[in-house]
């Protein structure tokens, strides 16, 4: 929880492989990369900012992660584009 990351020339907050992570509550901007970066099963991401990152603002990178749920998170200005999700069963809320 918590979690800032600006401007940094990679990828603002990276997981990888970890399942059951929790990202709540915080900032990305002005990263090299994406906003969050992650792969594992059953990953919550709620309550971010994400913007002028550039990559994506959230890229969910694994083909076998399922059960991913993002909610309440703003998005803006990011290159790539706001959320590129390639699991299954994820669940986007407004």
């Amino acid at each position: 929880t918590g979690l800032y990351s600006i401007g940094n020339g990679g990828n603002g907050i990276e997981s990888d492989v970890a399942s059951d992570s929790h990202f709540i509550g915080g900032a990305s901007v002005k990263n090299g990369g994406d906003g969050i970066n992650t792969s594992g099963d059953r990953t919550k991401i709620s309550n971010f900012y994400l913007d002028t990152n550039a990559g994506y603002g959230i890229n969910l990178v694994d083909v076998g992660s399922v059960d991913t749920k993002i909610s309440s998170c703003e998005f803006s200005s990011n290159t790539s584009g706001d959320i590129n999700e390639v699991g299954k069963g994820t669940i986007i809320d407004p």
